[in-house]
């Protein structure tokens, strides 16, 4: 179902005019994985195809639409995507959908339905795959290299080092010990190492045997799983 249907001609019209026409090769590069989303793209000739980590994981023809998040806020895309044969889109920015969102195009209510449409479908699908996790998963279990070489283009491939630091301190600041006496957690700073991680570091990868606990001083996480490949955020990590 294309976004315009449904439209008036000349709400069609209007709308079609905050659009602009991208010509592409075979071969061409549209996005890159890691870089940033503004827009959503309609292919109106031609082919596109998604690949991750160098493996090319589907394809999007005549009528399809991709980058439609990139309205709303700004995310690194997980994929590149390349024409595959002479290839004719039309692109939306933000400006251009916040311009007809201004006017109450009806047009944005298609484009909502259909975003809100892939939101749901993403996110039951990254439900599911956190519900097996949750299950269990078998030590043999690993994600594949694609997954960490999309996850270093994302992040960088940092390393983690010892450092200097103060356990104690950032233990008695936790939730975990907050009201806790200072001399009772003295000796239970002792089991603690003070680690620098860079971004993009892993500090624990599933299917491994987990044999440490970890405590944010400072900096985010990133919790990710693998959907087909692709690192999928499940959730963000703060201090503390």
């Amino acid at each position: 179902m294309s976004i315009f249907d449904g439209l008036n001609d000349i709400d069609a019209a209007t709308a079609r005019r905050r659009f602009r026409t991208h010509n592409m090769r075979a071969g061409d590069v549209l996005t890159r994985a890691g870089d940033v989303g503004r827009g959503l793209a309609i292919v109106e000739q031609g082919s596109l195809e998604v690949e991750v980590a160098g493996a090319v994981v589907g394809t999007i023809g005549v009528g399809g639409m991709l980058g439609e998040a990139g309205l709303f806020a700004d995310g690194r895309r997980m994929a590149t995507v390349r024409a595959t044969q002479p290839t004719v889109l039309s692109l939306l920015t933000r400006e251009g959908y916040e311009e007809l969102r201004d006017t109450v195009h009806p047009i944005c209510i298609a484009i909502e339905r259909v975003t809100l449409a892939n939101q749901v479908q993403r996110l039951r699908s990254t439900g599911q795959r956190v519900a097996q996790l949750g299950l269990g998963v078998p030590s043999a279990v690993r994600p594949t290299n694609a997954f960490f070489a999309a996850v270093a283009r994302l992040f960088g491939s940092g390393e983690i080092a010892p450092t200097d630091g103060d356990a104690l301190d950032t233990l008695l600041a936790s939730a975990l010990f907050h009201g806790a006496p200072r001399p009772a957690v003295e000796p239970i700073a002792g089991w603690f190492q003070t680690l620098s991680c860079r971004s993009g570091a892993f500090l624990c990868t599933e299917g491994e045997e987990g044999e440490s606990m970890f405590l944010l001083e400072s900096g985010l996480v990133e919790v990710l799983v693998s959907m087909d490949g692709t690192p999928q955020q499940v959730a963000t990590l703060e201090p503390g």
